[in-house]
């Protein structure tokens, strides 16, 4: 059974080190979960999609296992962001990921989670917009 280690990094040398031995450790292949949140009004769509993009390198010129990148659904340009991770090197993409959200309960004053399973319904209309999507490439995803 393959072995896809999942990594959720902050720094490029984080990323990296941690990569390494995720390798080093036995894994087949390497998910990235990026998990960004962008606070500036001074960052736009580009500085994000480039952050994903150098991350991707930094991590691609450490390792030879395949590197998988796991993306939210909150992008402008999903197309264009999915391409250009393939042209830096990305083996597959995982869409999408879902950030977990508790609920507060205002009468007791604390925090309860709140776990939300995705449903097959939502995967039916996430791959079936994906499909109908104007990508074309080399790449090997439908």
């Amino acid at each position: 059974m393959p072995i896809i280690g999942s990594l959720n990094g902050v720094t490029t040398g984080g990323w990296t080190e941690y990569a390494r031995k995720i390798q080093q450790a036995g894994a087949d292949a390497l998910e990235l979960n990026i998990y960004h949140i962008p606070t500036s009004l001074n960052v736009g769509c580009a500085d994000i999609d480039q952050l994903y993009i150098d991350i991707l390198k930094e991590v691609k010129s450490q390792v030879t296992i395949p590197v998988a990148i796991k993306l939210s659904p909150y992008f402008s340009a999903m197309a264009s962001t999915a391409r250009r991770l393939a042209d830096a090197g990305a083996d597959a993409l995982v869409l999408f990921n879902r950030f977990y959200q508790p609920d507060i309960d205002l009468e007791e004053l604390t925090v309860t989670p709140n776990l939300v399973l995705s449903r097959s319904a939502e995967c039916a209309c996430l791959c079936a917009g994906w499909r109908s999507s104007t990508v074309t490439s080399n790449h090997p995803w439908p």
